[in-house]
């Protein structure tokens, strides 16, 4: 039998049998179908009708229509959360991708699209769990505005699932949250970026953000993992790239700190320089590797963003401790000399400059105590 011949066939099994899942849902009465799609907007009751191949067009018309009103929205988006609606649209789109019926995916996109742009956190946050988020980007991959080229979301988000713990996180709770941001980032920055809405935009962002502050309030106080984590750097048998994939750890997780309020990015930059934060600029600022050099560059800049006084309280204590061992600020204008990087260089420059600016004031006093 050739492709086109199986192709017919599941067709006709499809109109034939109907869907599978249909007995576990409510079916609809005729006296709820008509031409126009505003029969399911009644009143303060805003439904959409059980999806299938043949209501795919009404469903998008109907989400479009809700999408005027911020009442209709709201309606809406609390139909699709009470129907778990998103769960009856993950098996039509199986059986579309089954039948490569290309045209009901590019309007099955658009109802994800649309759904999405309700702007409703559980929404969101539903989609990004770990049993459905493939199955919704799948539906993202058949965009109908490129309808000749076809995304592999499902497949960066497969491989990417497993991501690489230089130290393992023991708390499931967390570690699934780094999933869910990773996936919140993924979507915000590559599956919709060419369609978010402002506000949309926004309700990302602020889920991004409060995942943020728990994932480090989280490992900060995880004296344990700190301390596993920096011993790496100090050991003599851990190979050199597990002390690199130190460093890059401790790039992300300052750079996350920069959009944390001051007490949260306070609080982590004193738990890190407890557990041997500064430690980690012999190993990284003269590395061979010029990504490891610039992370351990930005890694710098953004503890002087916040608190220049306690780089300079650290380099004053490595004199004091050890006068033969070569302090931070020598390590750096070595390095300002010898990197032939512009970029690098003008990195070192700013790190110098404020090291040296003491008239900018001394930071938080709450992380290196009052200026004598």
């Amino acid at each position: 039998m050739d492709r086109q011949s199986r192709k017919v066939q599941k067709t006709q099994y499809y109109q034939t049998n109907r869907f599978p899942f249909e007995c576990l849902l409510t079916a609809l009465s005729t006296d709820d179908l008509s031409d126009s799609p505003r029969s399911y907007m009644n009143g303060n009751s805003v439904t959409l009708p059980n999806p299938e191949l043949a209501n795919l067009g009404e469903i998008e018309m109907l989400l479009k229509q809700a999408a005027t009103s911020v009442y209709e929205k709201d309606k809406l988006a609390t139909f699709i959360i009470n129907e778990n609606y998103i769960d009856k649209l993950l098996p039509v789109f199986n059986i579309c991708e089954d039948l490569e019926n290309i045209p009901d995916l590019h309007v099955l996109c658009n109802i994800m699209k649309a759904i999405i742009l309700l702007n409703d956190n559980i929404i969101i946050e539903y989609i990004i769990k770990d049993e459905k988020i493939l199955g919704v980007v799948g539906i993202l991959e058949y965009d109908p505005d490129f309808p000749n080229l076809k995304a592999n979301h499902r497949d960066y988000l497969a491989n990417n699932t497993k991501f690489k713990q230089v130290v393992p996180i023991k708390d499931k709770a967390i570690e699934s949250k780094i999933h869910q941001t990773f996936r919140l980032q993924y979507l915000k920055d590559v599956v919709l970026a060419r369609t978010l809405e402002d506000s949309t935009f926004a309700v990302l962002n602020s889920l991004i953000f409060f995942n943020h502050v728990d994932i480090v309030n989280h490992l900060q106080h995880d004296a344990e993992f700190l301390k596993e984590l920096f011993s790496i750097l100090e050991s003599k048998i851990e190979s050199l790239q597990r002390k690199r994939d130190v460093v890059l750890f401790v790039q992300q997780f300052c750079a996350i700190a920069k959009n944390l309020q001051m007490a949260s990015r306070a609080g982590l930059y004193r738990a890190l320089s407890q557990h041997g934060l500064f430690g980690i600029f012999e190993h990284s600022l003269a590395d061979p590797d010029p990504l490891v050099r610039m992370a351990g560059a930005e890694i710098l800049v953004s503890i002087l963003e916040h608190d220049p006084n306690l780089v300079r309280s650290y380099i004053l204590a490595q004199v004091k401790q050890d006068k033969l061992k070569k302090p931070l600020v020598e390590t750096v204008i070595q390095r300002f000399i010898a990197d032939q990087d512009l970029g690098m260089k003008a990195q070192y420059a700013e790190v110098i400059r404020v090291l040296l600016d003491t008239t900018a004031g001394f930071g938080d006093s709450g992380i290196t105590g009052p200026a004598e």
